[in-house]
């Protein structure tokens, strides 16, 4: 019997701010504090995110991608820059992810 393919989960930033909040137990009814509350744990991921691909890259890398970001570029056109400058992407998105959990939830 031929084996069912299953498709890879994407697995989102916002999921992971989401998974945040459910595991820090708060009971927000309100769906505009909800909101606003994971939109500040995705921020948080994504500031981290950021600071680590400058961390990677080099003095030349980030003149690059200054000029890069100055041409006003598609986001795809940004992914490609990093993809191509940065081969441990999902290990910094993860680490951050790990990093703004652990801060949120001894809070």
């Amino acid at each position: 019997m031929p084996q069912a393919k299953v498709k890879p989960q994407i697995y989102t930033v916002r999921d992971a701010a989401e998974k945040i909040l459910i595991e820090k137990g708060l009971e927000i009814d309100d769906a505009e504090a909800k909101e606003e509350f994971i939109s500040d744990i995705e921020a948080s991921i994504n500031d981290r995110v950021d600071e680590a691909i400058l961390e990677y890259l080099t003095e030349e890398q980030k003149k690059e991608f200054d000029k890069l970001i100055d041409s006003n570029p598609t986001p795809q056109e940004i992914r490609e820059f990093i993809d191509g400058n940065i081969s441990n992407m999902p290990q910094i998105i993860a680490n951050a992810i790990i990093n703004v959990r652990n801060i949120y939830l001894s809070q």
